[in-house]
């Protein structure tokens, strides 16, 4: 898949965050509370939360917090490598996703700050393994803007899932190594 123009990446960002809000929307009218999405760890019940979670969030507060580093770092990242992204998204929403199902603490854990904190380090690794002028920028610039978030990858805080952040950057980083290596194997010809 061919990388997208920049006024694409900003539709698509936008597109995704845009959904986010319907589904916290939906939530109000279905007879659905959100923590009902959400991963709970070692319950059967809460392996749907795997895929699910991201979509659902507690309030507007906790919505917000989550769309505009969300945006920036879906549109830098589609903006970067559109196929790749689309892929990295993928393992950080299920390898995260699975990763808080077997190791979170009790609860549900709800909220796309997982797919946040995985698209900062997929964004901060992605870059430099892939040694191009561009993703060397995003790189920095993520780290730059974004760095800062980092604490809360093992702040454990009331009603915030560190494990959700924790894995979903832990995931982000493997999808970067994974995907930098294939990306390496195209340019060099597979060797």
């Amino acid at each position: 898949m061919a990388n997208m123009r920049f006024s694409q990446t900003l539709v698509y960002a936008a597109g995704a965050v845009a959904f986010l809000w319907l589904v916290h929307m939906a939530l109000w009218v279905l007879p659905l509370e959100p923590g009902d999405l959400g991963i709970m760890p070692r319950a059967a019940r809460g392996l749907r939360g795997i895929i699910l979670a991201p979509f659902a969030h507690a309030d507007l507060a906790h919505l917000a917090a989550n769309s505009g580093p969300l945006f920036v770092l879906l549109a830098a990242a589609l903006l970067l490598d559109t196929g790749r992204t689309i892929a990295a998204t993928v393992l950080i929403i299920v390898v995260g996703g699975a990763l808080v199902w077997i190791f979170g603490g009790d609860g549900s854990h709800i909220g796309a700050s997982g797919v946040v904190f995985g698209l900062a380090g997929f964004l901060g690794l992605y870059g430099i393994l892939r040694r191009s002028i561009l993703s060397l920028a995003v790189s920095v610039g993520v780290v730059v803007v974004y760095g800062s978030m980092l604490v809360m990858l093992f702040r454990n805080q009331a009603g915030v899932s560190w494990s959700s952040h924790f894995f979903g950057f832990a995931a982000g980083l493997g999808a970067a190594w994974l995907l930098g290596k294939v990306f390496r194997a195209d340019v060099s010809g597979g060797e």
